[in-house]
């Protein structure tokens, strides 16, 4: 009988003490703390003991510890595996407690949008161009991508342990005038953001240059159109030049001292058929008669002589297969 009283109240003190090891949160997230603590059963260790926590055979810390739990910051995808953890009594018992998997779930990217730097878009041709990729949601190593134009030019790939990545171009020019977009990826796929457009302008100087450059084209233009018509001008009037008029040109008419003169100081022609004709060829006599001028006291009115100085110009005139024709048949 007090041999069985004695049992009943050493049992609880001789039985072993199960060591195990626990996670909290017990599904932890990428990015968010998680403790490890190792406990035992049915009683609490006391404080002799010391602990050591160990991952996929490999130990945590430096060295046994008096704190019967280890905190990691944030935990990562990389840290899943399997864990336990071991103590030692005074007496240098090592107990050792069972391994437990723990995998660290990691949260899909959501929610990817574009901002740009300036906000508005507009840029001047030198200016620089930053284009900040932002995810919403989404843990572990994320790769960002740029795009350029609708049909997705590749500008440039990065993968950052952030939400948040940037890529700059350092001076624009009219060509970067596009639509821009960019993607995120976390191994669940990619997400893409919304369309952006920038605008790319000249500088005013260069404005400036076009319009004078413009100027002065539109000046040369003219300048050449208007030696164009002058060199046109000269050859037409050399042309003219060596080909002589057709009528002689009149002589300049002198004031006449007769009352009755009809055409004062010019020359009176006269012309007369000789009608000779002789082979091929046509002779025509023409004679110029000279008014000569005399003083009113001299002679009375109305009485004035008329010397003839007869000049008999000869013209020969080709013609095409006439004989013994007249003069003026054969014009």
């Amino acid at each position: 009988m007090l041999l069985r009283l004695l049992l009943l109240i050493c049992a609880p003190l001789c039985e072993p003490t199960g060591l195990f090891l626990t996670a909290s949160p017990s599904r932890p997230t990428e990015g968010k703390s998680m403790t490890l603590a190792c406990k035992t059963f049915p009683q609490k260790l006391d404080g002799q003991h010391q602990f050591r926590f160990y991952k996929d055979n490999l130990a945590l810390g430096l060295d046994w510890n008096s704190f019967p739990e280890l905190q990691i910051p944030a935990a990562w995808k990389e840290d899943s595996g399997s864990y336990w953890c071991e103590a030692k009594s005074m007496q240098q018992k090592v107990t050792r407690s069972p391994r437990v998997l723990i995998e660290v779930h990691r949260v899909p990217i959501s929610n990817v949008s574009l901002k740009i730097q300036p906000p508005d878009g507009h840029l001047v041709e030198g200016e620089k161009l930053v284009l900040v990729c932002l995810v919403a949601e989404g843990t572990g190593d994320i790769t960002f991508f740029w795009y350029k134009g609708a049909l997705g030019l590749n500008l440039e790939v990065k993968t950052q342990r952030s939400l948040m990545a940037q890529f700059e171009i350092p001076a624009v020019t009219e060509s970067d005038a596009e639509q821009y977009y960019c993607a995120a990826d976390n191994s669940f796929g990619p997400r893409l953001s919304e369309l952006v457009s920038i605008t790319v302008k000249r500088p005013a100087e260069d404005r400036k240059e076009l319009l004078t450059s413009g100027a002065i084209g539109i000046v040369g233009f003219i300048t050449m159109a208007i030696l164009f018509c002058c060199w046109l001008k000269r050859k037409i009037g050399r042309r003219s030049a060596r080909d002589p008029p057709r009528n002689p040109p009149s002589p300049a008419p002198q004031e006449s001292n007769y009352l009755n003169s009809q055409a004062p100081g010019q020359l009176q022609p006269e012309y007369e058929n000789v009608n000779l004709v002789s082979g091929d060829k046509i002779y025509s006599l023409v004679y110029c008669v000279q008014q000569e001028q005399h003083s009113a006291v001299d002679k009375p009115p109305g009485i004035h002589t008329e010397d003839k100085d007869s000049l008999d110009i000869y013209s020969r005139l080709k013609k095409a297969d006439l004989t013994d024709v007249d003069y003026e048949d054969a014009m």
